[in-house]
């Protein structure tokens, strides 16, 4: 469950580098052999491996990935509007809702030119590149999840069939 030296996009993160230091640091609960490292998993390490094949596990139908990217995209989109939004309002002196709706229309490249920027350019300027790559990937993991579904929406009814087929002659059989 805990293999260190296999190479996991999930386990690049701060928490292999964290199991690593704190076995050089603390070299009295390190038995010298990585097989005994598991031993001294802190609990979010347990928790995290424990339950990243089943948040991150990529077994299923090939949609679900679409859909994962597609959920994580509106997400960071989200984040994104309230964060530009925010720092626009205390920036410009807008009200929130206005900050808000200035966002949502350069996101989406309506642009009614009602609202502008005139102090805080050099901080609307990032987020407006953010925000349109944003948009960019939701529609490509939107196109994605679509074409995706049309293109196995009948291997899956065929799949179905097949293991309806067997399920039947094993209840047959007995």
């Amino acid at each position: 469950m805990f293999t260190l030296w296999r190479f996991d996009p999930c386990n690049i993160s701060w928490q292999g580098s964290v199991r690593v230091v704190r076995h050089l640091w603390y070299p009295h609960n390190n038995l010298a052999s990585p097989p005994y490292w598991p031993a001294h998993a802190t609990r979010s390490e347990v928790v995290y491996h424990s339950h990243r094949e089943r948040l991150f596990g990529r077994n299923g139908p090939p949609s679900r990935l679409n859909e994962k990217c597609f959920l994580f995209g509106f997400v960071y989109l989200l984040l994104l509007l309230l964060i530009a939004s925010a720092a626009q309002m205390m920036a410009e002196g807008w009200s929130y809702g206005e900050s808000f709706y200035f966002y949502v229309i350069t996101f989406t490249t309506v642009g009614f030119g009602d609202l502008y920027p005139q102090q805080a350019r050099y901080i609307t300027i990032p987020f407006i590149f953010l925000g349109l790559t944003a948009i960019s990937n939701l529609l490509h993991a939107a196109a994605a999840m679509a074409l995706i579904r049309r293109v196995t929406e009948g291997s899956y009814a065929k799949y179905e069939t097949v293991e309806t087929e067997k399920t039947v002659e094993k209840v047959a059989e007995v």
